[in-house]
């Protein structure tokens, strides 16, 4: 009797001290964006063409800034996150998006790390079209490779294009 009373605190402890040594799972993004605390990428329905359920999910890549006739200036880190695909029009979608951004290369006189959330369209061609932040009124558009493992994206601003390569990572 008096061992079993001397073996509960032992148990007990050994217990505790188990649960305070053992880590705790903890599911992260590695990104140098921001993002909200929290958000859900939900399933599209069934209905809708796999080719356009593609795009849900997290992406993460560059847009490569340069001139014409030049290699890249400079990069600036961008991850796209296609939350939500529901059907909009005839043959299109309508993509609910959060766009972020890390820090701008030094050249750029004005900018700064963020997010924005916004909608975009996926038409008929397989594009995601979305009007980017910013003042200048640039729109972004994401095609999947020919072997559908990435996006090449497009950044238009008036008189001006940047490309970028973007991975999935959720």
């Amino acid at each position: 009797m008096k061992a079993g009373r001397l073996a509960r605190p032992l148990l007990a402890a050994l217990l505790l001290a188990a649960c305070a040594t053992s880590p705790q799972r903890r599911e992260t993004i590695d990104l140098v964006t921001p993002l909200p605390a929290t958000f859900d990428v939900q399933l599209p329905p069934a209905d809708i063409p796999r080719r356009i359920t593609n795009f849900a999910g997290i992406w993460k890549g560059d847009w490569l800034l340069g001139q014409s006739g030049a290699g890249p200036t400079g990069i600036l880190h961008h991850t796209l996150v296609v939350k939500k695909i529901e059907p909009s029009s005839v043959g299109e979608y309508r993509a609910s998006v959060i766009y972020s951004a890390g820090a701008p290369p030094a050249a750029w006189e004005s900018g700064g790390p963020g997010f924005w959330e916004l909608y975009g369209t996926i038409g008929a061609d397989g594009m995601l079209r979305l009007k980017a932040p910013g003042p200048d009124g640039g729109q972004a558009i994401y095609t999947f490779s020919d072997d559908r493992t990435f996006l090449d994206g497009q950044y238009m601003l008036p008189g001006k294009s940047i490309k970028g390569i973007f991975r999935r990572i959720r």
